[in-house]
């Protein structure tokens, strides 16, 4: 599921908007960086946890692209249990958090091609939970038959078949991006729709627990909480 949301996100997201907005961002692996551009913006910020997208942000604030090659190839090695994951998220989102406050200080990160940036941050650890919040309460509602939706009377959608057409959106992005890396098959295919019901309900329980750390955090040091390779 790691690895399908990753390919999601280069194949589909990245280059996406690269296609569409000449935009893109530093993933934290498979990157190059000019010394000079570091230089420019003053390294790297030793508070940021998610080190790769806070250095988007001042990229982007200098007027700089950050060109997506679509056929670049790395390999990295992922967590291989649900502790190590656990831990590894929660600075990824402990980080972006950091990030999204920073550019609610910093004016000069909030203007330019920084808006799709920022679009994106607060889409996914704000609106994105958002919704798989909403979506639960919908499915439950739905399957007790408490609200349907008035379409054309005497006629009414039943909330439930709704839910499931966002539920066939979700799944299809994700074989989507399956089928353009040629790793399509029957298994990460059932992958794909088992991630809503187990991998997508974790941002919830991830982001509320980033939000209490980063308030009962916010007068102690920066720790780098780093994942155990094997």
């Amino acid at each position: 599921m790691i690895g399908l949301e990753f390919m999601l996100f280069q194949l589909v997201m990245q280059w996406g908007r690269w296609q569409l907005f000449r935009f893109g961002t530093l993933t934290g692996t498979n990157f190059v960086l000019r010394r000079k551009v570091l230089e420019e913006v003053n390294g790297w910020d030793v508070y940021a946890l998610a080190e790769d997208a806070e250095l988007t942000a001042r990229i982007y604030s200098k007027g700089y692209e950050i060109p997506v090659v679509d056929d670049s190839r790395t390999w990295e090695q992922e967590p291989e249990t649900f502790y190590t994951f656990w831990k590894q998220r929660t600075r990824w989102l402990l980080g972006n958090l950091y990030l999204i406050s920073k550019l609610f200080r910093d004016r000069e990160l909030r203007g330019g091609r920084n808006f799709l940036n920022n679009l994106q941050l607060v889409s996914v650890y704000y609106v994105f939970v958002l919704f798989v919040i909403a979506s639960d309460v919908w499915f439950v509602m739905g399957l007790l038959n408490r609200l349907t939706i008035p379409y054309t009377i005497p006629y009414t959608i039943p909330l439930l078949l709704l839910w499931f057409e966002t539920l066939w959106i979700y799944t299809s992005e994700i074989i989507a991006a399956e089928v353009i890396d040629n790793e399509i098959s029957f298994k990460n295919a059932l992958f794909a729709f088992l991630m809503y019901f187990t991998y997508a309900q974790l941002w919830i329980l991830l982001t509320l627990r980033s939000y209490f750390l980063r308030l009962k955090n916010q007068s102690k040091e920066i720790v780098w909480d780093k994942t155990p390779r094997f």
